[in-house]
């Protein structure tokens, strides 16, 4: 595991509530990696200390994973997964789960069309949604495989 620093909670960071992630994979009959799960309940909303990577020629590099909470201060709901996820699922497979945001408001996010219980990890150009898959560039196979090159 990589090292993570509170971002979207500074402090009274809400406890962890696995429900939207748990129904979600019951929708699109899909299981998430359990190094994500257990990663993702302690670090939703976190920003990783090394956070860059390589993508296609370039590089980016993570502000922070998304959070799956039920907000009562409605200005971190932008930072949800079910919100990145809305606004993709109209351009994109369902079965594409954003997992977190870079610095440029582009996202990282699990692709589960090819395998529904291990993912590969994919960067999606926000710009590009409406080129479709287009839109879309290859990371790394697994999200094991994300912590090692960040």
């Amino acid at each position: 595991m990589f090292n993570c620093e509170p971002y979207l909670w500074k402090e009274n960071k809400p406890t962890y509530h696995p429900n939207y992630l748990k129904a979600l994979e019951l929708e699109l009959q899909i299981k998430f990696p359990i190094a994500f799960l257990s990663f993702i309940k302690l670090h939703f909303g976190d920003k990783p200390i090394c956070s860059s990577f390589e993508v296609g020629k370039g590089q980016s590099a993570i502000a922070h994973f998304l959070h799956c909470q039920d907000l009562i201060n409605d200005d971190l709901e932008i930072y949800s997964i079910s919100e990145k996820k809305e606004e993709i699922d109209e351009f994109l497979s369902k079965k594409i789960v954003p997992i977190a945001i870079t610095f440029d408001s582009n996202l990282i996010a699990f692709d589960f069309r090819y395998n529904a219980t291990d993912p590969e990890v994919i960067f999606i150009i926000t710009s590009q949604l409406e080129e479709g898959d287009n839109a879309i560039s290859h990371i790394c196979p697994s999200f094991n495989t994300l912590f090692s090159i960040l």
